[in-house]
Parts: structure tokens; sequence; C-alpha cells
């Protein structure tokens, strides 16, 4: 009689597939600006819905970001919440794959902040409880809680 050999071979953690997984880099699609016609930028892609936003590279600092507003043909047209200067033919746009969010919270309470939910009142950065999507339903008037103070 033949005796069997049982190998034991260690197996990886989840820990270890979890290292590996958040150390993939994620495929990103982009498009390019292909022209600027007033305020309104047309580029051939990312592929995105309208409200989505998009970051467009200048090449001069932070991305600019800008909302897809409509499609013409197979062409994106967005609208830029910023600066549009330094945009040109060719400048790469990437899409977040959701639309703005903007800070919520008690953190907010005594703070002045611009459209895009950024402090302006020069008191340095906020630390938001949460975020919130600009593309949501509003909450029912009938149902709110009473300003008491």
């Amino acid at each position: 009689m033949r005796s069997a050999m049982i190998l034991e071979v260690p197996t990886p953690s989840f820990g270890f597939f979890q290292r590996k997984a958040e150390a993939v880099r994620l495929l990103q699609i982009s498009g390019r600006v292909t022209q600027v016609v007033g305020l309104v930028v047309e580029c051939n892609g990312p592929t995105s819905r309208v409200g989505d936003l998009c970051l467009i590279e200048s090449g001069q600092g932070e991305p600019i970001q800008a909302e897809v507003v409509g499609f013409r043909g197979d062409r994106v047209l967005l609208m830029p919440l910023g600066e549009l200067s330094g945009v040109r033919a060719g400048c790469l746009v990437h899409s977040t794959g959701g639309c703005l969010k903007v800070p919520a919270g008690a953190s907010l309470l005594g703070r002045t902040l611009d459209g895009l939910g950024r402090p302006i009142d020069g008191l340095g950065p906020i630390d938001p409880e949460a975020r919130y999507p600009t593309h949501a339903n509003p909450p029912n008037a009938l149902e709110r809680k009473l300003i008491e103070r």
C-alpha cells in the first residue's frame, strides 16, 4: 500500500487580496476638448450623463469643474463651474461618475460659502459631516421641522 502525502499550502489572507485590489489602477475613460464657444465646452467624451461633473485639465493648476449640460451628436457639452482661462482644444476631460456634491453638517454653521460649497470667509477649510448631491429632490416643505431659533 502506498500512503498518500498531503501538502499544506498556506492560503493568503483576505488582507493580502485587499491590498492587491487597492494597488490596481482603475481604468479612467477620458475625452478631449474639441472646441469652446462662449461658455460651452465641447469634447469628444468621456462617457457621461446630463448632470455629471467632469474635470477639465488645463495644465494651469487645479482642474476646472464642469457639468454635462447636453450632447451634440457624439460630442459632450459642458458648462464650466469656474474660470475657463487656459482651456484649449486638446485638454483632457475626465468624468467623476456623478454629480456635484456640496458639504453639509454642523461644521457649516456660521460659515460663508460660495455656490459650490467652498468657504470664502477666510476661516480656513471646513470638515463636513456629509456631502449631498446638488441633483436631488427637495425635502417636502410641509414635513420639515419648524425653525425655532
